[in-house]
């Protein structure tokens, strides 16, 4: 395979980085910062302190430069390709034509199906979703609350195609190729709860969602009669947990043979990217005008119809 050159990265760059139309010097840092963590790289600017990066670095275009050089060509494609695909670029010629090179010259990297790729464009063809032209709707809950899950379904299931892990994943299935679907949704219910934030499994499926650009937008959240994540001190309990499960899942893996802390290696990567942006999720939480729980299922009925 080719190698995604300095080059190459430096051209794309300056296009994901235009000072008009590209991604701000705090979005750089926050996509760099989570595939960092996602690919255990240690990349030299990981603050949107301006002050002191902008002493070191004038553009917000080198800094993305700079990140984009630690990381391996595989991992570099990765990060283009998901970088272009953002909804901030969907209308923009320019970082479309960089997708297009960056297949046409690095597309052997890509490990996914492109269905435009390999459909006959000359036969119609049609999915389920197609037929119905039903708005897509997923639920993300802890089990402790699947009665609730379960009302808001019943409630919602004539006028929209509900996506839940329950009838979502065939047996034998992967639970975490289901959890990513989460941000290709129209909308996102997201039932929130104590349990809900200590859950690896539901806040992996809110990060998947933080992925998309105006996902608040399509994003409703419910939280729990009796449970206060409005203020400074309830919210820093979550961010202290999140610390704290990192370091105990990091000193579980150093009492271990490294053969054997494999699967443990995942859990950490996945802790510490929740880490990363637990605070952002729920200062954006507690942000919103949430209905009372005895509406939440009306509410959610008025914005999906």
């Amino acid at each position: 395979m080719k190698k995604v050159n300095d080059s190459f990265i430096a051209y794309a760059s300056d296009i994901l980085g235009d000072t008009a139309k590209g991604l701000t010097g705090s979005q750089i840092i926050k996509e760099c910062n989570y595939y960092a963590v996602e690919f255990d790289v240690e990349t030299p600017i990981t603050s949107s302190d301006f002050g002191n990066f902008g002493s070191r670095i004038k553009k917000k275009s080198m800094a993305l430069h700079q990140n984009l050089q630690k990381f391996n060509s595989e991992q570099r494609y990765t990060i283009i390709k998901e970088l272009c695909e953002l909804e901030l670029f969907e209308e923009n010629p320019e970082v479309q034509k960089l997708k297009s090179q960056l297949n046409k010259r690095y597309g052997d990297f890509n490990t996914e199906i492109d269905s435009k790729v390999l459909v006959n464009t000359d036969i119609p063809t049609y999915s389920i979703d197609d037929i119905e032209d039903k708005p897509t709707v997923f639920i993300s809950y802890n089990q402790n609350d699947s009665n609730f899950a379960d009302e808001i379904e019943s409630s919602i299931s004539k006028s929209v195609q509900v996506k839940r892990d329950k009838h979502g994943i065939e047996n034998w299935g992967s639970i975490t190729e289901f959890m990513t679907t989460i941000r290709d949704q129209d909308f996102a219910v997201l039932i929130i709860s104590p349990e809900y934030l200590q859950s690896t499994s539901c806040l992996f499926e809110v990060i998947q969602l933080m992925k998309e650009q105006k996902w608040i937008e399509k994003t409703m959240f419910v939280v729990l009669d009796g449970f206060d994540i409005y203020g400074t001190v309830e919210r820093a309990t979550y961010i202290r947990y999140w610390d704290k499960k990192c370091e105990e899942i990091e000193e579980s893996i150093n009492d271990l043979p490294r053969e054997k802390s494999i699967w443990m290696s995942e859990e950490l990567r996945k802790a510490k990217i929740i880490s990363l942006h637990i605070d952002e999720f729920l200062k954006t939480v507690s942000d919103e005008l949430n209905p009372k729980y005895s509406e939440a299922i009306k509410a959610i009925i008025d914005k999906v119809s």
